[in-house]
């Protein structure tokens, strides 16, 4: 059964905060997942840099949250199946080469 906690993010700085977000985040075995639950919200965007990096993508894209804005792989010339892999295991990344 998934474990659920709420948590709160708030921008920092000496102005009264802009934008805050509530995040409900549910962990399940092997996979955590964020929830977004008030519009306007900041969004998280992961980019991935990766040169022949195959079989680390196999451990690394697995393991991010649901819940995310974007992710996004740089590929830098890869001679191995780093594009293919990335986009088998997140079929919505964008890939750029």
């Amino acid at each position: 059964m998934a474990d659920e906690s709420s948590v709160v993010f708030e921008s920092s700085g000496k102005a009264k905060p802009r934008v805050s977000a509530v995040w409900r985040a549910k962990t399940t075995p092997g996979r955590q997942s964020l929830t977004r639950l008030v519009q306007g919200s900041p969004q998280v965007s992961v980019v991935i840099p990766a040169l022949n990096e195959a079989k680390n993508l196999e451990h690394v894209l697995p393991g991010l949250p649901d819940g995310l804005f974007e992710v996004v792989v740089v590929d830098g010339g890869s001679s191995d199946a780093t594009m293919e892999t990335a986009l088998r295991l997140r079929p919505e990344a964008h890939v750029v080469s």
